[in-house]
């Protein structure tokens, strides 16, 4: 194998297959491998899910698409067209077994990832490590064998000026003008053990309502999830200044209105990723998972956590809490958020 000291390569193919939220924070590492190989056509695989995230990136040449409804045929077809590019330099983030076979079979002479289990690394020939802290710096730090480093780049999704356009209308037409401050909500999440009660969100959302009249918040949802965000703003007792889009928008709809967002709020999930690439400030619920991978480190971007009492599973990163009582999110209560929320958001507001 080629030194990787001395490595031009032509075409490389970086893989991340899921989740949304992941595909986002790797695209630091295309910024990366841009700069460090400038000469280098970037190419990138991952689910079709996945793939408005990277739509407009002027640094990739081509995406490929994971379509696992297309069977064992299109996942042929797909290898294929991989091993027809010839690339000289294969990233794996992931090591699932869909990218595990497209970057053997791509026949690429330096195949890298992080440290494999031994039953991996049949696959990979070169290894570097996954750094520590915020998840964008520990994906870069597999690229460390190739002289690259992360230097606080944070994720990037590159939204058209019409699309921008589009989330001022449609803001307009909920009634929220170019000047109001506009707060981003996002109250859902699979795992329980990241989702702060729902009668809290209500209970924060009804104090904001009544102490800053001029603040309109905007409930994000994902499929499935309208319900959840009906039910809390109803409990809220609906005030006016909270709205809940009658359909759901996708994803690229959702980052231009938080690109226009003067705040998102909410629990720890793809959104907050989305709101530290367009730029827009961000406060966290943590829950069970640990704060350091998640938080762009900047003053724009922070969490809250139940670090206060005795809390032995805090940061367990479990799906579902052993104790049974969720201690990490039902001992934040909404007047003590409402604060930090006030501090963070709306200082000078009164």
């Amino acid at each position: 194998m080629q030194s990787t000291t001395t490595i031009q390569p032509g075409k490389i193919l970086v893989c991340q297959q899921h989740q949304i939220g992941d595909v986002l924070l790797a695209t630091p590492c295309i910024r990366l491998l841009h700069e460090r190989f400038p000469d280098a056509e970037l190419h990138f695989l991952t689910e079709r899910k996945c793939t408005p995230v990277l739509e407009n990136n002027p640094l990739l040449s081509k995406v490929w698409v994971i379509d696992k409804a297309a069977g064992l045929s299109g996942m042929l077809s797909l290898y294929s067209g991989i091993r027809r590019e010839n690339y000289d330099l294969v990233v794996d983030f992931q090591q699932l077994i869909r990218l595990k076979l497209g970057v053997f079979l791509s026949g690429a002479p330096i195949r890298l990832t992080y440290k494999p289990k031994w039953y991996n690394r049949l696959f990979y020939n070169l290894y570097g490590n996954e750094g520590k802290g915020y998840a964008s710096k520990a994906k870069a730090g597999v690229l460390g064998p190739l002289g690259v480093e992360w230097d606080g780049q944070r994720p990037e999704l590159f939204l058209t000026e019409l699309e921008k356009a589009w989330a001022r209308d449609y803001l307009s037409s909920l009634g929220v003008g170019a000047d109001a401050f506009l707060l981003t909500i996002d109250a859902t999440h699979r795992r329980i053990t990241r989702k702060w009660p729902e009668e809290y969100y209500a209970k924060l959302i009804r104090m904001v309502a009544e102490k800053y009249p001029q603040v309109r918040m905007l409930m994000l949802y994902g499929p499935g999830e309208k319900d959840v965000v009906d039910n809390i703003v109803a409990q809220a007792g609906n005030p006016s200044q909270c709205l809940v889009p009658q359909d759901q928008t996708t994803l690229r709809q959702m980052a231009a209105i938080l690109e226009r967002a003067n705040g998102h709020f909410g629990n720890c999930s793809s959104p907050r990723h989305f709101a530290v690439a367009v730029g827009t400030r961000s406060l966290i619920i943590q829950g069970s998972n640990k704060p350091g991978g998640w938080t762009f480190p900047s003053e724009d971007h922070a969490y809250i956590r139940n670090e206060h009492g005795n809390n032995p599973c805090l940061g367990c990163n479990k799906s579902e809490c052993r104790l049974g009582t969720l201690e990490c999110l039902y001992e934040l209560e909404p007047e003590a958020i409402f604060k930090r929320l006030e501090s963070f958001f709306f200082q000078g507001m009164d």
